[in-house]
């Protein structure tokens, strides 16, 4: 405590004396003597903060006189601790569905340590809120020895996290961050591997739904992606897609939903089909000698004429002939044989004991892939 005086002009000397509570020393014998000399100030420490303290200050002369008492009565506070709050989020952008852990970190601005056991509140709001309303309570924590303090957040839309600390023994600071929301956009197809001529079909829904707005469907043929159909989304978000593939290859299919208001731009997952070709181009359906003891010796050949491998199991000659897993390259071809062998290096065998091709002219054969789809016909 600073205390302060002015002294007499004939003044030998000034003892001021202290007390605690309202009431000032009477005397200078009352009390404690903090200050005994011939100065104008002093400064009574070691004080406890919210403790009253009443002074009176006695100027006497060189025979120890004593003047009327000057009195003052004063309560030591606590000075306040100028304070910085930081925030930050992880992730800074999320879908729609999870969570984001905002953190904060109080620090003593003055000497930049960290303070601990300190409370702090977060707010939230959404992000295209307008002036100082709209602010929700979501919790209120306290901080570590480092100063953080962890939040969890699951918004369902853009928004607004504002952190507050307000401690009594320190001067108030806040902190903001804004977290993106992307809704959550997911999308199918019932097969990821047909063949060409056969159409994609996307369904799929965004939430929350965004009733009326538009949904693009993106597509990456060739390393770029560019947009090739867009609708508007039902009521409940859901939406369908349909599109040919004009060659053999992998195709990569995005739902693009674009941003909002309330929401960042949502994307599915990348969706890649696969479009297989194959061709019969041979048949071998009467060789040498008995039939049924040549069987090996009938034989079809097909050819990958597409631009992804064909595992061809589960695929089909003449709708009753079921074709073990062999692995068919582009531009390659394998002969089938009708009767039993070891698959591989160019050959698959049907182990058949009887005729696969009638010895008919004219016959057409049939290759049917592992959706029981048609893939090439040959006539023989």
């Amino acid at each position: 405590m600073s205390l302060a005086w002015t002294n007499p002009s004939d003044v030998t000397g000034v003892t001021v004396v202290a007390t605690t509570g309202q009431t000032a020393p009477p005397s200078p014998t009352s009390g404690t003597v903090v200050y005994d000399g011939t100065g104008s100030q002093t400064v009574h420490s070691a004080l406890d903060n919210g403790t009253t303290y009443s002074y009176s200050v006695f100027a006497y002369d060189a025979e120890r006189n004593y003047s009327e008492a000057v009195t003052a009565t004063a309560t030591p506070v606590a000075l306040k601790v100028q304070t910085r709050l930081e925030a930050s989020a992880s992730p800074s952008a999320i879908t729609a569905g999870n969570a984001v852990v905002i953190t904060g970190q109080l620090f003593n601005s003055a000497t930049n340590a960290p303070i601990a056991n300190a409370s702090v509140t977060m707010v939230s709001r959404p992000a295209n809120s307008q002036g100082d309303l709209g602010w929700r309570t979501a919790t209120v924590a306290s901080t570590d020895a480092n100063g953080r303090v962890p939040f969890s957040l699951a918004p369902s839309e853009n928004v607004q996290v504002k952190l507050e600390h307000t401690g009594g023994q320190s001067v108030a600071s806040t902190a903001t961050v804004t977290v993106q929301v992307r809704p959550d956009v997911s999308a199918v197809v019932p097969d990821t591997s047909i063949r060409l001529g056969k159409g994609v079909y996307i369904t799929g829904r965004v939430t929350p739904s965004h009733a009326g707005q538009k949904a693009m469907l993106h597509y990456n043929g060739s390393g770029s992606w560019k947009k090739i159909q867009s609708t508007t989304l039902a009521d409940d978000g859901s939406f369908g897609f349909g599109t040919g593939p004009s060659f053999s290859g992998v195709h990569g299919y995005r739902v693009f939903v674009p941003a909002d208001a309330d929401h960042a731009e949502g994307m599915s997952q990348q969706i890649n089909v696969r479009v297989h070709a194959a061709a019969i181009t041979a048949v071998r359906y009467d060789p040498a000698g008995d039939d049924l003891r040549n069987l090996n010796g009938e034989q079809a050949t097909v050819r990958n004429t597409g631009g992804v491998t064909i595992n061809l199991a589960g695929w089909r000659l003449r709708n009753r002939s079921w074709l073990p897993a062999y692995q068919l390259v582009p531009g390659a071809r394998v002969v089938i044989h009708s009767g039993a062998g070891k698959t591989g290096a160019g050959h698959v065998y049907l182990n058949s004991t009887f005729e696969v091709w009638p010895n008919k002219p004219g016959t057409v054969a049939r290759l049917y892939d592992d959706d029981n789809a048609l893939v090439s016909s040959f006539k023989y």
